[in-house]
């Protein structure tokens, strides 16, 4: 990308984030919440709709509904944080991501939104080497597959369990 497109696209980005900043405010007045609450619904419904509008031009990219559950790796068997916390432990996700990569990012994302840090193991280039094993398993299940990542923050280990069912285009 050139430059001069860079920064035009920069300008626009800019204005876009003050017209969704006076969008939050007004919800927020309109709706008679703080700003927090308007700021996280926001958030919680553009993420997800933005990460489906990613397209790749060749058309590849499979969509995925995705279920993240975080576990302390000493109690695998309670989770501390959940994507879908009001979904029966055996449903599948209600995200839906476009392309393994994106799934990598929304694992990395919720792991370090929910622990406020970096997690080690769930970064960019380990993620691109666990896509590779798990591709293959995708495709002798189907489309479907439970990942297991462990990761570790300052303090201790962790378990993303990763619930992904391939979404069948209609």
């Amino acid at each position: 990308m050139s430059d001069d497109a860079a920064n035009e696209l920069a300008q626009h980005v800019e204005e876009c984030k003050g017209r969704i900043q006076a969008a939050v405010h007004n919800a927020a007045s309109a709706a008679g919440v703080s700003l927090e609450v308007a700021h996280s619904a926001f958030s919680s419904a553009l993420r997800p709709w933005l990460r489906t509008q990613i397209v790749i031009a060749d058309g590849r990219a499979n969509k995925w509904r995705v279920r993240v559950r975080l576990y302390a790796s000493d109690k695998p068997s309670d989770a501390v944080a959940d994507t879908d916390p009001d979904l029966r432990p055996d449903a599948q996700g209600s995200e839906v991501v476009s392309g393994l990569p994106a799934v990598a990012s929304f694992v990395a994302e919720v792991a370090q939104g929910w622990h406020g840090e970096s997690c080690v193991g769930l970064d960019g280039p380990t993620m691109r080497h666990k896509i590779k094993g798990l591709r293959p398993t995708l495709s002798r299940r189907g489309g479907n597959a439970v990942w297991r990542l462990p990761y570790r923050t300052a303090e201790r280990e962790w378990l993303a369990r990763v619930d992904i069912e391939r979404v069948e285009e209609s």
